[in-house]
C-alpha cells in the first residue's frame, strides 16, 4: 500500500516527493518561485506531470535514482508513505505511487534478486537457525510470536543482507553481534548505512548486553518499535 500524506501535518517518517527535489512537479497553478511552468489549473498540472517525469526516468540521474530508492523501500517494506503540499487534494505524488505500483507489479524492478534472495534466505535461514547463539536464542523467544504485539522474523534477507531479525511493520532490523563483529566493524557500518538510506532503522546489541540484562534490551526495542509506527 502507497499512502499519501501532507507534509505539514504528518508527523511520522514519509518521503518528501516535492519540490524542490527531483520528483517535484515543475508545473504548477499558483505563483511559485519553485515552479518551472504555469498552467491553468490543478488537473492539468498533475496530467502534464506524468509524461514529464517518464522522460525524466529515462535521462536524469537524480530522478530515476530517487524514483529506484522509493520502489525499493516499497519491496522492502510493502508499504510506503509519500509526503508533499498538496494532499489530500490531487497531485503530482499520485502519479509517483501509480508508476512505483506499476513497475512492481509488472515485475520490472529487482525480481531476479529477489528470486536470489529468497533462494539465499532459505538456505542461510535453515542454517543459521541450527547455530543460533544463546543470545540469538534467548532475543529471539522475547520478540517471536507477536511478543511485541508485531511480527519479527529471524534470519531474513533485507536489501542484499542477512539480519538476524526484521519487524517489517516498523522497518526495524535488530542485529545481535558476537566477536566477529570487531573483526568485520567496517562491514557491518557500511551495511547499515545502506540500510539506513532506506529508511530501515538498525539496532546492534552485544552477546552480553543480550544475555546480562534481555529485559533492557526488549524494553529498548519495544520503545523504537512504538516510535516507528506512530
Amino acid at each position: 500500500m502507497i499512502k499519501i500524506v501532507n507534509r505539514s501535518n504528518y508527523d511520522g517518517h514519509a518521503s518528501y516527493v516535492g519540490r524542490p527535489g527531483p520528483l517535484g512537479n515543475p508545473y504548477s497553478h499558483v505563483q511559485s518561485g519553485m515552479a518551472e511552468y504555469m498552467v491553468g489549473t490543478r488537473d492539468e498540472a498533475v496530467d502534464m506531470y506524468e509524461p514529464w517525469l517518464k522522460e525524466k526516468l529515462k535521462t536524469d540521474n537524480d530522478t530515476s535514482r530517487a524514483f529506484g530508492d522509493l520502489v525499493e523501500v516499497y519491496e522492502a517494506f510493502g508499504h510506503l508513505v509519500l509526503s508533499c503540499w498538496c494532499a489530500p487534494k490531487r497531485c503530482h505524488a499520485e502519479v509517483i505511487a501509480k508508476l512505483i505500483e506499476e513497475k512492481v507489479c509488472a515485475g520490472e524492478t529487482l525480481q531476479e534478486s529477489k528470486k536470489q534472495g529468497e533462494a539465499v534466505e532459505a538456505k542461510a535461514a535453515a542454517k543459521m537457525s541450527r547455530r543460533k547463539t544463546p543470545a540469538e536464542k534467548a532475543l529471539w523467544g522475547a520478540l517471536k510470536e507477536k511478543a511485541l504485539g508485531l511480527n519479527f522474523h529471524a534470519q531474513k534477507v533485507i536489501l542484499g543482507y542477512i539480519v538476524d531479525f526484521w519487524c517489517p511493520k516498523a522497518g526495524l532490523v535488530v542485529e545481535v553481534d558476537g566477536s566477529s563483529h570487531k573483526k568485520r566493524k567496517a562491514y557491518d557500518s557500511k551495511r547499515d548505512a545502506v540500510m539506513r538510506r532506506k529508511g530501515i532503522s538498525v539496532m546492534r546489541f552485544s552477546n552480553e548486553e543480550v544475555l546480562n540484562n534481555l529485559p533492557a534490551v526488549v524494553a529498548l526495542i519495544r520503545n523504537r518499535v512504538k516510535n516507528r509506527i506512530k
